[in-house]
């Protein structure tokens, strides 16, 4: 039997998709601290705070990618962040004085608003 895995969305209300795809486990910044999943997590709605969602791909790689506000759901191994802004719109934000938060830097120079660091 094939291992669980986490399908992952996460979108901005601009209707961009800063990332999707299958992840082993995900951390997401909320307002009150960070919530990590794994596969088999209960249902939740949380509200979405500023900072990174960084997840590891089924494939082993890590990724990071930038939100602002909004809210994160989890229902059956299929979580959707759905974010005020997120990946790209971060830096773009933050460069025209939105004041965004911590997370204005974390996707400078990054053009589709996700990070993978090479293992």
């Amino acid at each position: 039997m094939a291992p669980a895995v986490l399908t992952v969305e996460i979108v901005s209300r601009n209707g961009g998709t800063a990332w999707e795809g299958e992840a082993s486990q995900v951390s997401v910044p909320l307002d009150d601290g960070e919530m990590g999943i794994l596969p088999g997590h209960q249902p939740v709605l949380a509200l979405l705070g500023t900072g990174t969602v960084r997840l590891t791909t089924v494939q082993g790689a890590p990724v990071e990618v930038p939100v602002a506000r909004g809210f994160c759901s989890v229902d059956h191994n299929m979580i959707t962040v759905a974010a005020d802004l997120a990946g790209a719109e971060i830096a773009t934000a933050g460069a025209a004085g939105a004041g965004v938060g911590s997370a204005g830097a974390a996707g400078a120079g990054e053009p589709s608003g996700t990070t993978m660091s090479a293992e």
